[in-house]
């Protein structure tokens, strides 16, 4: 309780859009990757809560993760990732790269479709559930597709999602949701998806063009938010 009221007094005087998942700062819908991208040139600088049950069982504890996120080409997004945890008084440390790709952008019949991954570089074979490489690891292919209605916009999204670890089989398949921003609000979006293990949702709100929120509510029981502050180079 004490942890949530310190985010919402944050965000109180902080104020804050982070269309970005909560813990990539690549942007997407809350558990589920999207084929939507930021700007060419555009930045995000990251902070996450996770409850542990939207973490791999590895974990085992709830997770603060940080990121840097950079998009140097209209088609391509990168970040990096921190996870640490505290466990028995001592404090653990996860990194990992993540990557997107959009081989074809959304035109006016057509969808985006995009090639990613997180944590692709893991060197490690293993699949064991009880060894920590590779907690991370997944590839994916997403498409998504805007429609204009008079409330505002709605966007259609699904993906094919793959996890190297055995224990994390419960993402696998094929994933997804939708997303409304308001007409009243564009900066602001309601999220409901599909993460393989459950529903989600959640909404993003973005203020002064840089500060953003993301809250989500996970399986319909556990608190995730993110903070994000955006730039462009």
């Amino acid at each position: 309780m004490k942890k949530l009221l310190l985010v919402i007094s944050i965000l109180t005087v902080a104020a804050v859009q982070a269309q970005a998942q909560q813990y990539t700062g690549l942007e997407g819908l809350l558990h589920c990757p999207s084929a939507d991208m930021y700007a060419k040139g555009s930045g995000r600088i990251s902070l996450a809560s996770l409850n542990e049950n939207s973490v791999p069982k590895h974990y085992a504890t709830d997770i603060t993760a940080y990121s840097l996120a950079y998009n140097p080409f209209d088609w391509a997004e990168i970040s990096f990732t921190g996870f640490v945890r505290k466990i028995g008084g001592i404090v653990y440390q996860d990194r990992m790269a993540s990557v997107k790709f959009r081989p074809l952008k959304e035109g006016g019949w057509w969808p985006s479709i995009v090639l990613g991954s997180n944590d692709p570089l893991s060197t490690v074979s293993t699949t064991a559930d009880t060894d920590g490489n590779n907690s991370m690891c997944n590839f994916y292919i997403a498409i998504s597709k805007h429609f204009a209605v008079s409330a505002g916009s709605i966007g259609v999204h699904t993906s094919y999602r793959k996890f190297r670890k055995n224990a994390n089989a419960i993402w696998n398949g094929v994933v997804g949701g939708l997303t409304f921003s308001p007409v009243f609000y564009p900066d602001a979006r309601i999220t409901a998806e599909y993460d393989g293990a459950g529903i989600n949702i959640g909404a993003d709100v973005k203020f002064f063009n840089h500060i953003s929120l993301q809250a989500i509510c996970y399986g319909m029981r556990y608190f995730n938010c993110g903070l994000c502050f955006e730039f462009n180079l």
